[in-house]
C-alpha cells in the first residue's frame, strides 16, 4: 500500500487492527515550480489564503470564520481568501454573514494558482483531516508562511516557528495568534520553507510512484 504521509500509514494500521510492513511512503507532486515568487506588500494589511475544496468537516473553514469573528480578529488588518469550491460553500458564506465577518471573501475555483501568490502573504489550513495537502506543500516551496493544523502530515513538514505555524485545530486561536506576531518575519520564514522543500522533496515523486507499481507488477507475475 502507498501512502503520503505517515500519519495516514498509521492511521491505517490502527483501523485494521495490523501492521503493514509492505507499505511505501511516496511523495506528492509538487505542480509549483521551486522558484521564491516575490513577497508582496503589506501596505494594504496582511492577505492569506484557505486553498481547498469547502468542506468543513474536513478543511474546517468554520473554524477560522469563527476565530476571526471576534473583535480583536476585526480590528487588525489580516484579510482571509478562501480559494475552491464545494457543497459547503453557502453554508460558510451564511456563517461569515452570520457573524458579521468582513475580513474574508470568497473566490472561488482559480485555474492558475501562481497569480494567488503575487498577493497573498501566506496560506492557512485549519483542517480537521488531511493527508499531505498539496496547497501546502507549493505554498513552502514558492515562498510562503503556512499556518496549518496538524491534522494528517502537516506536522512531519512543517517545523513550529521555523519554516511555518502548525498547531491543533481545537486550539487553533493560539497558532494563529502566534503566526500574526511573527508577521513581519514571514518573508524570512517563507525562505526558510521553500529551502526546506527543495533539500527535501524530489522534482518528479510521480516516478518513484511508477516504479513502485512496477515493481507490484513484476512480483505478482512471478
Amino acid at each position: 500500500m502507498l501512502f503520503v504521509s505517515k500519519h495516514n500509514l498509521f492511521l491505517t494500521e490502527e483501523q485494521f487492527g495490523c501492521r503493514l510492513p509492505n507499505s511505501v511512503l511516496i511523495n506528492n507532486p509538487i505542480k509549483l515550480k521551486k522558484n521564491i515568487i516575490p513577497y508582496p506588500s503589506t501596505e494594504n494589511g496582511y492577505h492569506v489564503a484557505c486553498i481547498g475544496r469547502l468542506f468543513l468537516l474536513d478543511k474546517g473553514q468554520d473554524i477560522l470564520i469563527k476565530l476571526l469573528s471576534s473583535p480583536i480578529w476585526k480590528a487588525r488588518p489580516l484579510y482571509v481568501s478562501f480559494i475552491g469550491e464545494g457543497v459547503d460553500y453557502t453554508a460558510l458564506m451564511e456563517l461569515a454573514d452570520l457573524l458579521d465577518v468582513k475580513n474574508v471573501k470568497f473566490i472561488g475555483y482559480v485555474d492558475n494558482i501562481s497569480d494567488i501568490w503575487i498577493t497573498h502573504h501566506a496560506l492557512i489550513l485549519p483542517s480537521r483531516a488531511e493527508g499531505m495537502p498539496l496547497a501546502m506543500l507549493e505554498a513552502m516551496a514558492i515562498g510562503r508562511t503556512v499556518i496549518v493544523s496538524n491534522a494528517g502530515g502537516n506536522s512531519e513538514v512543517v517545523i513550529d516557528g521555523e519554516n511555518g505555524f502548525v498547531g491543533n485545530h481545537q486550539s487553533f486561536e493560539a497558532t494563529i495568534e502566534k503566526a500574526w506576531n511573527a508577521r513581519n518575519n514571514w518573508d524570512k520564514i517563507g525562505i526558510t520553507a521553500s529551502k526546506y522543500i527543495a533539500e527535501n522533496y524530489p522534482d518528479c515523486p510521480e516516478n518513484d510512484f511508477a516504479k513502485e507499481i512496477i515493481h507490484v507488477l513484476n512480483t505478482k507475475s512471478k
